[in-house]
């Protein structure tokens, strides 16, 4: 059986110990795998963390802004750990703006503060 036969909720479970960085690399692997992580299996995206794995300190705000819109977070999106992301300005959450679910954003330690 391939990673594209199983069903979402198992993959799901799977891709949600990963961190992000590394399930954008996975997304990356195919078009069906993309589709996978970002769509049918969007749950995983309801808690996005940067905090605390090495080399997210890179991420800048153009990066972090094509992954919200990539995973749609303004309106999956629930919780945001920024923390301590030096190159986080503020630029890279206008995707967030007018989100009706987003509950928490911990920006501590960053340029947006």
């Amino acid at each position: 059986m391939s990673i594209d036969q199983l069903p979402p909720e198992i993959l799901a479970r799977t891709f949600f110990f990963l961190r992000v960085r590394d399930r954008v690399k996975l997304a990356s692997c195919s078009k069906t795998t993309q589709r996978r992580v970002y769509r049918e299996c969007s749950e995983i995206w309801e808690t996005i963390s940067f905090h605390g794995h090495t080399g997210d300190d890179r991420l800048t705000d153009y990066q972090l802004s094509k992954l919200l819109v990539r995973v749609n977070a303004r309106e999956i999106t629930k919780e945001l750990n920024l923390s301590f992301l030096s190159n986080i300005h503020g630029q890279g959450l206008a995707p967030l703006r007018h989100s009706r679910v987003l509950e928490h954003i911990d920006i501590v330690g960053t340029g947006a503060e």
